[in-house]
């Protein structure tokens, strides 16, 4: 009986260390959707003194849709200001988006979600 109850603790604890929420490296508040695991040969950050230079891709199973909802919902309320499809400003920064569908299947899409961040100067 001690054997199942240590296995339902173990599986309850893997599954919460799984849908840990990540941000983009670099930015403290720049949140990565849940089930997005970084491409660490694709991430680069860079503080030099015009600004930061940010550039990490993600990868995961979502819709496109559900991505740029997310991303709509959320930055406004971090003070990101849109000022396109996928693109975002704040203070000197600038963000843009890409979503790139690696494959469908029948209840998702493959993803790679590449944040930039560049000064504004």
């Amino acid at each position: 009986m001690s054997k199942k109850i240590a296995l339902i603790f173990f599986l309850l604890f893997s599954v919460q260390a799984q849908a840990k929420q990540l941000f983009v490296p670099g930015i403290s508040d720049l949140p990565v959707p849940i089930n997005f695991f970084p491409i660490d040969k694709k991430t680069s950050v860079f503080n030099g003194s015009s600004g930061r230079i940010i550039n990490a891709t993600f990868k995961g199973r979502a819709y496109s849709h559900e991505i740029i909802s997310f991303y709509a919902k959320t930055l406004p309320a971090l003070g990101w200001d849109s000022t396109g499809d996928l693109t975002y400003q704040r203070d000197s920064e600038s963000l843009e988006i890409n979503i790139e569908v690696k494959s469908t299947a029948k209840n998702y899409d493959n993803l790679e979600i590449t944040f930039s961040v560049t000064p504004t100067n």
